[in-house]
């Protein structure tokens, strides 16, 4: 079968049994006679069977845009329907002779005395097929149904070719009666040929006379009682010396014994591409494809001769030329088949092994060449025609096990005989030929438009009239135009190397050249594009413009075609020079005696008259010169000419393509390089070989060969950007581009208009003010706008700005690549041997990265040593030790495409599902815990590393494990599999803190399930997942929506999830009094025994981790509310937290659960929880060091403890304990962990004016951020930054205006208005920069904003710094109101400004180390109240920032925490030098 479910030979057959299975019993058992063509006549009986309706299938498939999607279901639907016959064929002793196109012919070879009990049989047989295949119901609504013929007599078998390769055919009256038979069955009959009637026995049939001698129509057998069909097919059996032995196997042919020389008989009937598969052993079902070919049809149709050794030499030597010529053009010839009027030829470009470039062009030519032959050489020939067609095909196995063929389906083949038919006597291509074979048009003549049969909508045709000279020469011309949009990126190397080729030509009067050498795609064409234009830029790169006022530039793009024509780009450059080329050709002798006059004497002008098409008047000098003399003084008088040109002008030639150069050109710029001080700008591809002339200039010294490298991936996004015409792209597309384009621009540019023509992308306003959705389906374009934009927006105000997402339903991994791509990616492919083929072919069905032991068991003869030199030649690179990868542009892709869709599925069943395991788990005081981190940290640096014994591996699980399994499931259909591993993959990413792919694999899973249901009951997944996995989905969404801001949402998911895990949370106040009731009472004291981690406690144990993180994340969720319903509601989440850790019996989880609830009531302004919350996570961390989650728990208590001390003052000692936390957190690779404790640290040390130290941590926190998009982390990056413009003392980090830009592109996102603290700090700053301006209006509008979220504050760090800018905004208010500058907000009294400064005392008890600064500010006010001073503002905030007061470290708070206990650890002094800051560093 072409799925490879059917065909497939096993692996312990030898070779002779697999060359038997793929040929006829007449080829296997003959004995060969002499020289070809070899005639040999024989009595049988042959069986035709036509499967109707499948040339109009194709039709149907071929209507519909999923080419190769449809070729897959074509292949699948035909090879499973005619398997069967096949088999049904052999079980009554036929020889399938040949599978040919939806036609499969058998033979039944006897004696002539035999003839009439097989015809017996043959209709039994025929009849039987009928009525178990006669007609197969498709789901695309065509029937496919069979026509049956049956024929008897004399058949002339003939073998033509030569030693090499050979051809059988069948010919003769009987088999023109076999085909004219099927031609007369309607669907569903059986048609006998009258000679086939006539030697039956006919009283056993039933029939209906169609037409007198020509057929009759069988509509049953009489079989009566005395008849025992199986008597008779016992008699049968007898005359069939062939027939099958054994009940296991069909044919006799498969068993026979090791023949060297029948090997070698029957290799000569099989193409050599196939011949190689077979000879590396590759299985049948690896041997099928899909993939674009360029197919060939020759038709001659012969005068009718009573000689048939004659219509054999002649079939022998129109097979032998045209077998020749395709070869030579890189195509096979696959069949020869006879017609009632004469034979035909089907040959094939393309196929497997043998792709090469420009295959379209090479079946033209070649067909022309064969059609020229058979008119002037075959003298029986009375008609040729020849069609060309190109498109997606299935080449492959069709048939059974013990018979099959290697054949091409689809609808491009089946359109080969509609257009024979439709054009005879002519050589006719259809448009995709036309088009792809980029031979001038002037070769082609466009065809009428004829109606075909089954054909519903007929593209156009052409007939090809061969390669013709025009009468003309080129124009200028580039392959590109310059876009002003879309600057040249990273050519800076390659634009200076012509800089100075121009520099010094112009100061050494020598000419220059440079060659730009880079392969397909590369650049090159944009890159002389931007050249021509530089070279026109009056007065460019600093040359003044007395000395250069212009500069002339010849541009000349080059085809493969003109490297046949001699002096072709010397002829086409001149005539640009003289201005020839674009003028009318009546007036272009005139033009071209202007330009000749002054320059080249009067009696020369003839010189031109053949290259410039022009008729000067041939004068006696002229006439007495040869050839030789006349090119010597040609070359003369152009040298000259340019010459003088350049004395006046400066020249530059810009020619793309030049490797298609003609010799004598290359010949010519030589000379003119070393005699005329010109520029050449060149491009070559690396791939051709150059001529010697090519050779000899490129050794000059006054050239430069210039290689263009490949685009850096920032790049790559950059342009891709451009020509989506957006500011950022989703994270999965830019993998999709990374993983195809490998920095080729082209590749890039394809892609994205492939992607805009298949409409699969969503285009989203940036600007669009983002608003909250209760419904997870509506979120992409959310989570687009969650991350940062790739490019810079224009600078151009009003410019609409775009970001576009992929559609919900589509998978970037299953998109086709664009026809054009495919093509270079499969030539590439062809361009290994079969060995290395395979390899590839298997490493694709993987997946982009995978592990070595993945590729051995999918080739188990495969070894690293097999590989070894592949590495570098089909693109596998060696990422670690056992880790590969593709390493060449859409390789891997391509080679994807060619399985069928069934052995995609076969292959990725067969690969081990590997387990992923998860790490192992594991009352003190603080003193103590500080004591095991310091030493824990210098047991890191004098042993070896002990924080990293079980190091990281998420993201290589994630992208050599998860994501390729996810695939492999979902080609397999185990969409259950496929849902489990995507709840992996993003668990995976938001560990890793990429929260906008765990978005994307989830949003996956979402495709699986299924749309909703409005109604809760009438909810039905459809794939089948337990309740554990459906709540760890809903957790996981609710994170990600909390990611993106999406609060109501998220509270949504979390209580979704914990319903799920039987845990319910309350909805209104009084359930959560009684929640709260039962879980501080009676829930504490019901707790049961811990759960051991033993195989029947693991799915509890699990429930319970899920609903520790639900709970977390509820608790998270109310914080960011100020109100009192909020903080109820988080209260009792972390209390259930709580609780539910210590169940899940985790000393990790306890830890984190404290350091939550810590956290929790600082926010809440509750200092005596706080503190005893965090002494509690102390007691608990004695294990955390001897598991990874104890790490985690160990790092986020460090956070924690640096946290509190920035809260209370003690700023040295915070920034010790920060940096402890980063360096556990940096080896647990947890960047939103290291992302808070850098704020931490930052915050500590401006607050200590350690203004060195701030900009390295922001560095470090910029450096962390911009790699993982995250927009909350950036705007705390920012205010940061705004807080060091305003009070750093001329230090800077990121300048004013790009932290304002940030602001302004993303305050709407969700992200930021949800997080009321952070946006506080950085409106009060924005407004505190723009009052240092006087640029009051602004002033004002931050400010206002600054107002309306005070008051949705909580008592956090962030909070309490963004009240304290607002209280400073609100004292400037009050001293700058009597001046009149504020016309939109209204009066502040101090009355208010004093109210505001209270409320801060009363919230904000958890975070004393503003506190000093606020009574400043109280002082400021009330004397302002009391008009005792009118100090400016900018005086007042200086003092108290230079003073420091609210610095000093209070003890009265070392005697409430027992400081005292560790003041030895802590033993930092107040003044550190740069020493100690580089050492807090290291």
């Amino acid at each position: 079968m072409a799925t490879g479910d059917r065909v497939g030979a096993p692996p312990l057959w030898p070779v002779e049994a697999r060359l038997a299975a793929l040929l006829p019993d007449l080829l296997v058992f003959r004995k060969p006679r002499g020289s070809e063509p070899e005639l040999a006549t024989a009595q049988g009986v042959l069986l035709g069977v036509h499967v109707t309706g499948f040339t109009a299938l194709m039709d149907r498939f071929s209507l519909s845009c999923k080419s190769e999607h449809d070729m897959d279901k074509l292949a699948h639907i035909f090879s499973y329907y005619i398997s069967d016959i096949v088999e049904h064929v052999l079980c009554f002793g036929g020889d399938i002779l040949n599978i040919t196109g939806n036609v499969l012919l058998a033979l039944w070879t006897v004696e002539q005395n035999q003839l009439s009990d097989i015809i017996t049989l043959v209709a039994k047989c025929s009849l039987e097929i009928q009525e178990k295949f006669g007609i197969y119901h498709t789901r695309e609504g065509q029937d496919l149904q069979l026509k049956i013929g049956l024929s008897a007599g004399r058949i002339s078998q003939v073998i033509v070719g030569d030693e090499q390769r050979q051809y059988l055919l069948v010919i003769g009256r009987d088999v023109d009666g076999v085909q004219l038979a099927q031609r007369l069955a309607q669907a569903n009959e059986i048609v006998l040929s009258w000679n086939c009637w006539k030697l039956c026995e006919q009283y056993m049939f039933e029939v209906e006379i169609m037409r007198e001698d020509e057929a009759v129509k069988l509509r049953d057998m009489r079989i009566s009682d005395p008849f025992d069909f199986d008597e008779h097919f016992d008699k049968c059996l007898d005359y069939l010396p062939h027939y099958r032995t054994s009940a296991d196997i069909l044919r006799t042919a498969l068993e026979l014994d090791p023949d060297s020389a029948l090997e070698q008989t029957l290799r000569k009937h099989i193409m050599k591409s196939l011949l190689k598969k077979i000879d590396e052993g590759q299985p049948m079902e690896y041997i099928s494809e899909f993939r674009t070919v360029t197919t060939v049809l020759v038709s001659l149709e012969l005068h009718k001769t009573e000689w048939m050794l004659h219509l054999c030499h002649l079939i022998q030597e129109a097979a032998l030329y045209i077998s020749t010529v395709i070869e030579k053009g890189g195509g096979q010839l696959s069949r020869i088949f006879m017609f009632d009027k004469g034979c035909m030829f089907l040959c094939v470009f393309g196929l497997p092994g043998d792709k090469k470039p420009d295959e379209c062009a090479h079946a033209l030519e070649s067909s022309f060449s064969i059609f020229s032959f058979c008119w002037e050489n075959l003298a029986e020939t009375k008609l040729v025609s020849i069609s060309i067609t190109n498109g997606p095909v299935f080449c492959g196995m069709v048939g059974a096990i013990a018979r099959h063929e290697y054949t091409v389906i689809g609808p491009k083949v089946s359109l080969l005989a509609r257009m024979i038919t439709a054009y005879p006597g002519l050589v006719s291509c259809d448009e995709v030929t036309y088009l792809r074979s980029m031979l001038p048009a002037y070769n082609f003549k466009k065809l009428p438009e004829k109606m075909m049969k089954n054909i519903s909508n007929p593209e156009k045709m052409y007939e090809y009239l061969g390669h013709r000279r025009c009468i003309m020469f080129g124009k200028r011309h580039l392959a590109r135009e310059r876009n002003q949009n879309h600057p040249l990126l990273d050519r800076e190397k390659e634009l200076e190397a012509f800089q100075m080729a121009q520099q010094r030509c112009l100061h050494l009067k020598k000419g220059q050249a440079v060659l730009y050498e880079g392969g397909k795609g590369y650049g090159k064409s944009q890159l002389l594009a931007e050249i021509n234009f530089l070279a026109q830029k009056e007065g460019h790169r600093g040359l003044p413009v007395t000395t250069v006022t212009f500069i002339r530039v010849l541009p000349l793009k080059l085809k493969e075609a003109d490297s046949k024509q001699r002096f072709y780009a010397i002829q086409t450059l001149m005539a640009i020079f003289f201005e020839i080329d674009t003028c009318p050709a009546c007036y272009r002798q005139e033009c071209l005696f202007k330009q000749l006059h002054g320059m080249v004497e009067e009696p020369l002008h003839c010189l031109f008259n053949d290259l410039f098409f022009v008729k000067f008047p041939l004068s006696f000098r002229v006439s007495h010169m040869d050839d030789l003399a006349r090119q010597k003084k040609v070359k003369a008088c152009f040298f000259q000419v340019l010459q003088k040109a350049v004395r006046e002008t400066p020249l530059i030639f810009l020619i793309d393509e030049a490797q298609y150069m003609d010799a004598a050109s290359w010949e010519f710029l030589g000379t003119l390089l070393s005699s005329v001080p010109i520029i050449m700008v060149m491009t070559l591809t690396p791939t051709f070989t150059l001529c010697g002339w090519a050779q000899h200039f490129l050794q000059s010294p006054q050239a430069i060969l210039v290689p263009i490298s490949k685009l850096a991936e920032t790049s790559l996004l950059r342009m891709a950007c451009w020509e989506l015409g957006v500011v950022s792209i989703p994270q999965e597309l830019q993998i999709y581009l990374l993983r195809r384009c490998f920095g080729n621009p082209f590749y890039c540019e394809v892609l994205c208009q492939d992607l805009l023509s298949k409409n699969i992308l969503l285009f989203h306003d940036l600007q669009k003010e983002e608003e909250e959705t209760s419904k997870w389906e509506t979120l992409s374009a959310n989570a687009m706008k969650s991350t940062m934009y790739s490019i810079s927006p224009a600078s151009s105000e009003d410019q609409d700005l775009y970001v576009c997402t992929v559609k919900d339903d589509v998978n970037l991994d299953t998109v086709l690549l664009p026809p054009l791509l495919k093509e270079i990616a499969v030539n590439q492919l062809d361009q290994l041997n079969p060995e290395e083929q395979l390899l590839v072919k298997c490493a694709a069905v993987i997946g982009h990265s995978f592990h070595i032991d993945l590729l051995q068991h999918l080739l188990p003869g495969w070894s690293e040593n097999t590989a070894s030199p592949l590495r570098l030649r089909e693109g596998l690179s060696l990422l670690q030790t056992e880790d590969l990868e593709f390493g060449v542009p859409l390789l891997r892709e391509a080679a994807w495409e060619l399985w069928p869709k069934a052995q995609q599925i076969v292959f990725s069943s067969r690969q081990n599902h590997p387990e992923v395991r998860r790490p192992s788990q594991m009352n003190t005081t603080e003193e103590e815990f500080l004591d095991q981190v310091n030493w824990r940290l210098a047991q890191t640096n004098l042993e070896k590393d002990m924080l990293t014994t079980k190091p990281c591996h998420c993201d290589e699980i994630l992208k050599l494990v998860l994501s390729p399994l996810t695939q492999h499931c979902l080609v397999i259909g185990e969409t259950t599999c496929a849902f489990y591993y995507l709840l992996e993959a993003a668990a995976a990413s938001l560990d890793l803190s990429d929260n906008y792919m765990a978005f994307f694999y989830l949003r996956k899973a979402s495709s699986l399930l299924g749309q909703p249901s409005a109604f809760s009951y009438l909810k039905k997944h459809k794939v089948k997942i337990c309740q554990f996995e459906e709540a760890t989905f809903c957790r996981l969404r609710s994170e990600v929506c909390f990611n993106m801001g999406q609060i109501t949402l998220a509270k949504k998911l979390a209580r979704q999830a914990l319903r799920l895990l039987k845990r319910s949370f309350p909805w209104t106040w009084f359930g959560v009094i009684f929640q709260t009731f039962l879980e501080k009472y009676w829930r504490s004291c019901s707790q049961s025994q811990p759960l051991n981690n033993t195989s029947e406690n693991k799915k509890k144990l699990a429930v319970l981790q899920q609903r520790v993180h639900c709970l977390s994340l509820l608790w998270q969720l109310y914080n960011l509310e100020a109100t009192a319903s909020s903080r109820r509601f988080a209260c009792l989440a972390t209390l259930m937290q709580k609780n539910s850790a210590k169940e899940f019996a985790s000393e990790a989880q306890v830890v984190s659960t404290y350091v939550a609830l810590s956290q929790l009531s600082q926010n809440m302004g509750d200092r005596e929880k706080w503190l005893h919350c965090e002494q509690m996570a102390i007691q608990k961390s004695t294990l955390c060091w001897f598991s990874r989650e104890g790490l985690l728990a160990t790092a986020q208590l460090m956070q924690a403890l640096a946290y509190t001390k920035l809260c209370l003052g003690h700023l040295d000692f915070s920034i010790k304990l920060g940096f402890q936390a980063h360096e556990i957190c940096r080896h647990l690779k947890k960047p939103a962990l290291e992302n808070l404790i850098l704020s931490v640290l930052f915050r500590s040390a401006f607050l200590k004016k350690k203004f060195d130290l701030c900009v390295h941590v922001l560095e470090s926190q910029w450096a962390l951020i911009s790699q993982g998009h995250d927009v909350l982390g950036l705007a705390c990056f920012y205010s940061a930054c705004l807080d060091l413009l305003l009070y750093g003392e001329g230090w800077l980090c990121r300048p004013f205006g790009e932290c304002l830009h940030f602001i302004q592109h993303y305050e709407h996102s969700c992200i930021l208005t949800s997080d009321f603290n952070v946006m506080l700090g950085v409106h009060a700053s924005l407004a505190m920069w723009f009052a240092q301006d006087s640029q009051w209006n602004l002033f004002e509008h931050h400010f206002s904003r600054a107002r309306q979220l005070v008051k949705r504050t909580n008592a956090s760090l962030f909070g309490s710094h963004g009240f304290v800018r607002f209280l400073e905004c609100h004292v400037l208010m009050l001293q700058k109101i009597p001046e009149g500058v504020f016309k939109h907000t209204p009066s502040e009294t101090h009355r208010q400004a004093l109210k505001y400064i209270k409320e801060f005392f009363s919230r904000c008890v958890t975070c004393p180390v503003y506190h000093q600064w606020v009574s400043e500010l109280k002082a400021s006010v009330m004397r302002y109240g009391r008009r005792e001073s009118t100090r400016p503002f900018d005086t007042c905030f200086t003092r108290i920032w230079i003073e420091g007061k609210f610095l000093e470290e209070n003890n009265s708070f070392e005697g409430n925490l027992g400081i005292q206990r560790f003041v030895r650890v802590a033993d930092v002094k107040e003044n550190k030098d740069e020493e100690e800051i580089q050492e807090y560093i290291c």
